[in-house]
């Protein structure tokens, strides 16, 4: 992955453009925003992409660019993309959760270079927006077989051992309730800070225990 540091002025500008793109409203879009730490997750992805293009392909990485990645709306210029996730599962043995995120980040950067180009409508029968980028057919296909075998994928942990029973749960809620004390055990008095670090932790479970909600929303 290109450091952000070590990434060219034209890119930086790319990644920035590419943020508001995916984040903030705009006329006429095809489709909806994104959250922002979803953009970010999105760059951190085309940044690993483009180290590995430069490391295989010999590119600078001061002077490479997405256009460098997806140089035209042509199916060929898929290629990247497809020998990218193919040397991910061979070298690093990545999961296809982890394929259907790199293509989903993939599908980001094309629409925000080429997007202007498409002339499809939504709403128009059932075809995607941008349906008729030749790319994009490509881009999601690679998606649609990821998360096809994600969906098929045996889970990598035991995820019975992530899980507290439910009075197990509600007593670690109570005694973090009990850390929120202005006094430590001792008697000796606490900081205004070391109090709202515990009245933050007690509180994210204590609602956790009542609503279930994502964690970005907490």
């Amino acid at each position: 992955r290109i450091p952000l540091s070590e990434c060219g002025e034209e890119l930086q500008k790319e990644f920035k453009a590419l943020k508001r793109f995916l984040t903030v409203r705009r006329l006429g879009p095809q489709e909806g925003i994104i959250a922002a730490v979803t953009a970010k997750k999105y760059e951190d992805i085309l940044r690993g992409a483009l180290g590995w293009m430069c490391a295989h392909r010999n590119l600078n990485k001061s002077e490479v660019t997405l256009r460098d990645l997806f140089p035209n709306t042509d199916a060929e210029s898929a290629d990247a993309a497809f020998e990218y996730v193919t040397w991910l599962n061979d070298e690093r043995q990545t999961s296809a959760n982890y394929e259907l995120l790199v293509t989903r980040s993939c599908v980001a950067a094309v629409k925000f270079l080429y997007g202007s180009q498409s002339k499809a409508q939504p709403g128009e029968g059932e075809a995607k927006p941008f349906h008729d980028l030749p790319i994009m057919k490509e881009l999601r296909r690679m998606a649609k077989d990821a998360k096809s075998r994600s969906a098929k994928a045996p889970s990598v942990s035991d995820e019975r051992l992530k899980w507290l029973e439910w009075d197990e749960y509600l007593t670690l809620v109570q005694r973090l309730k009990s850390e929120c004390s202005s006094r430590t055990h001792l008697g000796q008095a606490r900081s205004a800070s070391a109090v709202a670090w515990s009245v933050q932790k007690y509180l994210i479970f204590g609602i956790l225990s009542c609503v279930p909600d994502r964690q970005r929303t907490l």
